[in-house]
C-alpha cells in the first residue's frame, strides 16, 4: 500500500481516503461541497554512472523529489485521481527519466509536478546536479567532487505556497556523491561513498513526502519507496562499468472531508 499518512481527525464526522494508485473519489452526498487534499508528484529517476577507460569513472546525480501541494478543492461530483507512476533510473551513461505528474480532476484540476531527472555521469567530471520538481537546478557537469544539493538551488524548490520538493545531489568523479535535498517531510538520500580513488559515487535522491533514495557506492543507485514521491539515487561509476540509477518513487494523494 505504500506510505499512508493520515491527518489528525478533527471529530467523528471526518472521513478520508488515501490513493496509492490512480482511481476515482466518489462524492458521498450533495452535502459535501469541498475536500482538503495533499497531492504528491512522482520522483525523478537517478542518472546512470559513467565509465571510460582508463580511469574516468563518474557517478550520476540523484533524481529530484516530486512536488507536494495541499489545499481545498471545491467539488460538485466525483473526482478523478491520477497518481504519477514511478520514473525509471538511467542505464550506464544515460540520464534518468523525469517523474510523472499527479492530479485531481473535478470541478477544477490540481496538479503536483513530477521531480526532475537525474543526470548521467559526465566525462572527466561528476554528474550534473539533479533537480527539484518545479525549478530544476543546473544540469551541466559539476565540479570533480560531489556537492550536496543545498549548494545549488536551496533545500527545496517551491512553486506555490505549500509546494515543495528536494533537489537531487550531485554525482562525482573520484569523490563521494552529494546528498539529496531535504523536504519539510523527509530527508534527502545519502550520496554514494567513495569506493576507490578513481571511482565516483552517485548522488542521493531528493526528498518529497518520503525520504530520497541513496546514491550508489560501486553499485546501482537505490530505488525510492513506492508512494514516497522521492528521487532515485544516482548510479556509481567504477573501473569497469557505469552503474544504473535508481527508480523514483510513485506519487500519492490523501483526501479528507466532513460528512
Amino acid at each position: 500500500m505504500g506510505i499512508i499518512k493520515i491527518p489528525p481527525e478533527v471529530n467523528t464526522e471526518t472521513a478520508y481516503e488515501a490513493f496509492t494508485s490512480s482511481g476515482t473519489w466518489t462524492r458521498p452526498g450533495t452535502n459535501v461541497d469541498w475536500i482538503f487534499y495533499i497531492l504528491v508528484g512522482g520522483g525523478g529517476g537517478g542518472g546512470g554512472g559513467h565509465h571510460q577507460a582508463p580511469a574516468d569513472d563518474d557517478g550520476g546525480s540523484g533524481g529530484g523529489g516530486g512536488e507536494i501541494v495541499q489545499g481545498i478543492l471545491p467539488v460538485s461530483g466525483n473526482v478523478t485521481v491520477t497518481i504519477g507512476a514511478a520514473a525509471n533510473g538511467g542505464a550506464e551513461n544515460t540520464n534518468g527519466t523525469a517523474g510523472n505528474n499527479s492530479s485531481l480532476a473535478g470541478t477544477i484540476t490540481v496538479t503536483a509536478l513530477g521531480g526532475a531527472a537525474g543526470i548521467k555521469g559526465q566525462t572527466m567530471l561528476g554528474g550534473g546536479r539533479g533537480g527539484g520538481s518545479y525549478a530544476p537546478a543546473a544540469t551541466t557537469a559539476s565540479a570533480e567532487d560531489g556537492a550536496d544539493s543545498t549548494s545549488g538551488g536551496g533545500i527545496f524548490q517551491s512553486r506555490t505556497s505549500g509546494a515543495c520538493a528536494g533537489a537531487g545531489g550531485d554525482g562525482s568523479g573520484g569523490e563521494a556523491g552529494g546528498d539529496g535535498g531535504d523536504s519539510p517531510f523527509a530527508s534527502g538520500g545519502t550520496g554514494g561513498a567513495l569506493a576507490d580513488s578513481d571511482e565516483g559515487g552517485g548522488g542521493g535522491g531528493g526528498a518529497s513526502y518520503g525520504a530520497g533514495a541513496n546514491g550508489g557506492s560501486n553499485a546501482v543507485g537505490a530505488n525510492a519507496a513506492a508512494n514516497s514521491g522521492a528521487g532515485g539515487g544516482g548510479g556509481a561509476g567504477d573501473d569497469n562499468t557505469g552503474f544504473a540509477g535508481g527508480n523514483g518513487g510513485s506519487g500519492y494523494a490523501m483526501l479528507f472531508w466532513y460528512e
